[in-house]
């Protein structure tokens, strides 16, 4: 029996909320990470900092013809949604069985300076903090995270991404400088994401812009 229930978004009650639990980690390499766990391990829902500042999600909607495929997903807390532009894949061994990976591996806004983009990711971090439980959408279906109540998470997390951009490394560096000119960044815009090489988020947010 799986210990989730697919729904229509339009409407679901509790028993649609996914088993598990919420976790707060570093890895070894001082990464935080902020992820939804199921009642086996496995990853349901993740964001933090790697190479990069990655979102990772049970896709709700149907399984991808073939790996790399656009698609979004929508977080919803009951008041405030925001919609996530990404890439869908073959669910790895690190997932639920049979389900399909969403992936959302890079800043869709190189053009935001600092301000805007830390807008954007307390944004991210409002939504998922609201101690509300979390509607995850896709095509038309959905499941339901329980609240987010980890001690201290977003201090925490604060407290090792800003670890990690003072320790970042030249290698890591460069690797970032040879993807902001595969994506024709403006090089007034470089050192800002040099300085940020735990954060490349893309997000398209559709409703409560303003």
């Amino acid at each position: 029996m799986r210990p989730y229930h697919w729904r229509s978004a339009a409407g679901g009650t509790s028993k649609d909320t996914w088993k598990g639990a919420w976790k707060f980690e570093i890895d070894r390499q001082d990464q935080p990470w902020l992820g939804y766990y199921d009642t086996r391990g496995k990853t349901v829902f993740r964001i933090g900092c790697g190479a990069h500042f990655v979102m990772d999600a049970v896709y709700p909607g149907g399984a991808p013809k073939q790996d790399h495929t656009k698609a979004s997903i929508t977080i919803a807390d009951g008041k405030t949604q925001m919609d996530f532009a990404g890439f869908t894949y073959a669910g790895p061994e690190s997932f639920p069985p049979k389900t399909t990976m969403f992936n959302q591996p890079d800043l869709g806004y190189p053009e935001l300076d600092e301000d805007k983009w830390r807008a954007l990711e307390n944004r991210v971090f409002d939504l998922l903090g609201s101690e509300q439980p979390l509607t995850i959408s896709a095509e038309g279906k959905s499941y339901v995270l329980p609240p987010l109540k980890v001690p201290h998470w977003r201090a925490r997390y604060d407290r090792a991404e800003a670890a990690l951009e003072r320790a970042a490394a030249p290698g890591i560096e460069a690797r970032v400088a040879r993807r902001i000119a595969q994506h024709n960044v403006p090089r007034q815009h470089r050192q800002r994401r040099r300085s940020h090489v735990g954060h490349i988020l893309q997000m398209v947010i559709d409703r409560f812009q303003s």
